[in-house]
């Protein structure tokens, strides 16, 4: 009981209107712009194609731009920005320790917050994505007979790629708020960190891996972005099978797991493979493995630490 009270009152903050809302406008003119950006790269006539390719072409684009937008960056950001006001908040203005005087324990408090933001980030991606399927529906121009293929099959895969990606990012800023005790030092330190780390390591990849490198020094082991796309293919073969060459191909660059060299049109049956082969530095399970134990080590170790610290 003690948990549900933490986390009622956590996630009415969250949904507050004055903070939500701002974040929905941005999150929907930001997003136009991307799924406009990437519906250049459609077929012109989308609509007029076999059912096939337009499925085909929908979900190429739809996975890009989950993976970047609709479960991508501003999961991260929002995460970074209502873990900071949750634990920082209430110790830098006080209202903490009130609360610890009260008959509940400090795991109680930390698993209630946790929980809370587990519930709002369900709440934010399900609509995030489900306004990314409208916006990609209507400036695709495809017919709406292509949905149930595409869009709409990979709507739970890509929600539970959400929801995984919010416990990592969550257990991790969690961390550094109740360890730093600052909303303004947690959201700087997790949006820079998860930010960098995403597309910093893409810019790392595409230098290094032609000359041998990123193999050699195991850099894909700090790889934030290949492991991600790893868990992301693990998460989705599980639970709605392997994808076409053309969307494997389209994920090479952003994520890194596929050889795309495989793309080429195969003279002998002419056309593309079944399935390009995985570069295969980690295996995608061991990915979502290491990052499910970060987050469990790192929310475990939270509330130790917590524990133990004295509130002021």
């Amino acid at each position: 009981m003690r948990i549900q009270t933490v986390l009622k009152k956590a996630v009415e903050d969250f949904t507050n209107p004055r903070f939500l809302l701002p974040f929905l406008a941005v999150f929907f003119l930001i997003g136009l712009l991307f799924t406009a950006g990437f519906s250049t790269g459609l077929p012109s006539g989308l609509s007029d194609l076999p059912l096939m390719i337009q499925e085909r072409e929908l979900t190429k684009a739809f996975t890009q731009l989950t993976f970047l937008w609709y479960a991508g960056i501003p999961i991260m950001i929002l995460i970074a920005i209502i873990s900071a006001n949750q634990i920082a908040k209430e110790e830098e203005e006080g209202s903490l320790r009130i609360l610890l005087s009260k008959p509940v324990r400090r795991w109680e408090v930390i698993l209630g917050k946790f929980l809370a933001i587990m519930v709002f980030s369900f709440l934010i991606v399900l609509t995030g994505l489900s306004l990314g399927s409208i916006l990609l529906f209507h400036v695709s121009g495809a017919s709406s007979s292509a949905l149930g293929g595409s869009v709409i099959t990979l709507m739970s895969t890509n929600l539970v790629y959400a929801l995984f990606l919010s416990f990592f990012i969550s257990s991790i800023a969690t961390g550094i708020s109740v360890l730093t005790g600052s909303r303004l030092k947690t959201a700087m330190a997790v949006v820079t960190v998860f930010v960098l780390l995403f597309f910093g390591f893409i810019i790392i990849r595409m230098g290094t891996e032609p000359m041998g490198i990123y193999q050699d020094y195991g850099l894909y082991s700090a790889d934030i972005n290949y492991n991600l796309g790893n868990s992301y293919i693990f998460i989705h073969n599980s639970l709605g099978g392997e994808f076409a060459p053309p969307t494997q191909s389209s994920l090479s660059t952003i994520m890194g797991t596929f050889d795309a060299s495989g793309a080429d049109v195969d003279p002998l049956v002419g056309g593309m493979p079944t399935s390009l082969p995985k570069k295969g530095y980690i295996p995608p399970a061991a990915s979502f493995a290491g990052i499910l134990l970060i987050s469990i080590g790192a929310l475990s170790a939270t509330t130790f630490y917590f524990e133990r610290k004295d509130i002021m």
